[in-house]
């Protein structure tokens, strides 16, 4: 039996959690709402997060376009994103919610100009 603490994002609370994986199985407690059981769940199994960076722009005055994924997209991928995230340059004008790359990395996220504008 594997058993881990988290402190729970999903929500404002921050409750602290406990879960434990046994044979395949995952039960979660201290959870004070539902959110907290399957954010529990999944983040033991496969944590995910929004990938926010910046990447190369040729954009006089603007030397780098933040960027961000549109969803999240998981941890453990994120040494291979940001290798490839270093690659990009930003060649003209972008607004946030610009589309840089679809399906980045075939991911299922666009990666997407973020904050600021170029």
């Amino acid at each position: 039996m594997e058993t881990k603490s988290l402190i729970c994002t999903a929500c404002p609370r921050g409750c602290r959690l406990s879960v434990k994986i046994e044979n395949g199985n995952i039960s979660v407690s201290g959870n004070k709402c539902p959110k907290g059981l399957s954010y529990g769940k999944s983040e033991a199994v496969c944590p995910m997060r929004i990938l926010t960076s910046t990447i190369a722009s040729s954009v006089e005055g603007f030397p780098r376009l933040p960027v961000k994924t549109s969803v999240e997209v998981p941890l453990k991928n994120f040494s291979e994103y940001m290798h490839l995230i270093r690659k990009l340059k930003a060649d003209s004008s972008k607004m946030p919610g610009d589309i840089i790359v679809k399906n980045f990395a075939e991911s299922g996220a666009d990666l997407i100009a973020a904050g600021g504008s170029l």
